[in-house]
């Protein structure tokens, strides 16, 4: 029986862009983007957030505790923000975020 040897290249270190905080930034922790927030345009490994998406959100939240219904306030942060935003992804949010 014929043996096969195994050879294990190392490769080269990754070289890692510091990003810094000053613009809010965050790391990313997920391959899906949370909503209020993009991909850093110099590292894929941080998030920057989208002031007028986090905006929305507050006022969305506002809504909600004034008794609008889910399904009308989601219709309104996506006119508002341009981005679509699923109904489970609404309540998930705002019910977990504590900052908003």
């Amino acid at each position: 029986m014929r043996q096969i040897k195994l050879v294990y290249s190392s490769s080269p270190p990754k070289t890692t862009l510091k990003v810094p905080n000053n613009e809010g930034t965050v790391p990313r922790k997920a391959r899906t983007i949370p909503f209020g927030y993009k991909v850093h345009h110099e590292n894929k490994d941080y998030l920057v957030p989208v002031p007028v998406e986090l905006e929305a959100l507050k006022k969305a939240k506002q809504f909600i505790d004034e008794k609008y219904t889910w399904r009308s306030v989601r219709e309104w942060i996506i006119k508002a923000t341009g981005r679509n935003i699923s109904l489970a992804g609404l309540s998930k949010i705002l019910k977990k975020r504590k900052s908003i």
